[in-house]
C-alpha cells in the first residue's frame, strides 16, 4: 500500500494559486523571502556599505568608521605580540632598555605594607615623577621609614 501526498495550492496572493509541485519548481514568493531584512542571508540587497548601512554611524576625523578604526589606521590599537611567551620576552626586553635601579629586584610591592606608606611620597627612580607611595610599582626596601621614598612608578615598571 503506498502513500500519495497531495500537492497543494500555493498561499501567495502572488502565486494565485498555483500548484509548484505539480511543475517540479520552487515558489518564488517563498524563495524571495528573509532576502530583503533580518541577520542571515546573503543576498545583495544585504550588502550595503558606508552610510547605506543601518549601522553606520559616521566618520572620524581620520577617516576611518566611528565603530572601528581600519586596520590601516595609524590610530588603530595594536595587539603586539600574540601568544603568552612572546609578551614576556617583550617585557623582558624592555626592562633591560630602562635603566632599573640596582634596588628594584629587592623592592617590595606596596600591596603587602599599605599601612606603612599611607600618606607618604614617592619619587620615580626613572622618571623622576613625584606620586603616592601607594601607587607605585615597587618601593625601595630600605626607604620604608622614610618620606619620600623611592619607588619605581608604574609607567616605569611596564
Amino acid at each position: 500500500m503506498t502513500t500519495t501526498t497531495t500537492a497543494k495550492p500555493c498561499r501567495y496572493k502572488a502565486c494565485k494559486g498555483r500548484i509548484h509541485a505539480h511543475h517540479n519548481e520552487k515558489c518564488p514568493v517563498a524563495a524571495s523571502r528573509g532576502s530583503k531584512g533580518g541577520k542571515g542571508g546573503t543576498a545583495w540587497t544585504k550588502a550595503r556599505d558606508g552610510d547605506q548601512n543601518g549601522r553606520f554611524t559616521g566618520l572620524r576625523p581620520c577617516g576611518c568608521p566611528k565603530r572601528q578604526h581600519l586596520k590601516t589606521c595609524h590610530l588603530a590599537f595594536s595587539r603586539g605580540p600574540v601568544n603568552f611567551k612572546e609578551v614576556r620576552t617583550v617585557a623582558r626586553k624592555a626592562r633591560k632598555i630602562l635603566n632599573l635601579p640596582d634596588w628594584y629586584q629587592q623592592g617590595l610591592a606596596p600591596a603587602p605594607i599599605v599601612s606603612m606608606i599611607r600618606g607618604v611620597d614617592a619619587i620615580c627612580s626613572i622618571c623622576g615623577t613625584t606620586h603616592k607611595a601607594v601607587d607605585a610599582a615597587k618601593i625601595c626596601r630600605d626607604d620604608i621609614r622614610q618620606n619620600p621614598v623611592r619607588s619605581v612608578c608604574r609607567g616605569c615598571d611596564q
